[in-house]
């Protein structure tokens, strides 16, 4: 069987309730979803990223989510992602990743954090092409 390709781009509690029931009246096999979401300011705290994605879990009717992005850095992306690697060992959330981190910002990161981010997503199109950036974050 063919894994189904749906694509959302929404944000908020409503979008993520709306998804959710989504999800839950497709009866498609949660193993066969890779579900993502992002935070964002004023989610730059330990304690508002718990409960960020907590909310996320329980609008989306998940007990999981495959992966969790910092939607870009953030003078506290170390606190933040320090709250992702507590959910991510708690199996809340199996993977973490980074939007828009700068090669500077990334080797911050692994020097602070425990877990390797799983993916730097970076805005790149043919409008705002990143060649430099692209190159620089090559991983170790």
């Amino acid at each position: 069987m063919e894994i189904p390709k749906i694509r959302w781009n929404l944000r908020g509690s409503e979008c993520e309730k709306e998804v959710g029931k989504a999800i839950k009246n497709s009866k498609i096999n949660r193993t066969q979803l890779f579900i993502t979401t992002k935070l964002c300011s004023p989610n730059t705290t330990y304690d508002l990223v718990i409960k960020g994605v907590k909310e996320s879990l329980r609008n989306l009717q998940l007990d999981y989510l495959d992966l969790v992005l910092i939607h870009e850095p953030y003078a506290s992306s170390i606190e933040m992602y320090k709250a992702l690697e507590h959910l991510h060992s708690k199996g809340l959330v199996k993977h973490i990743g980074v939007s828009n981190f700068n090669r500077k910002q990334i080797d911050n990161l692994l020097n602070n954090c425990t877990v390797t981010p799983y993916v730097n997503q970076i805005e790149n199109h043919i409008f705002y092409q990143r060649y430099v950036v692209m190159s620089l974050l090559e991983w170790k």
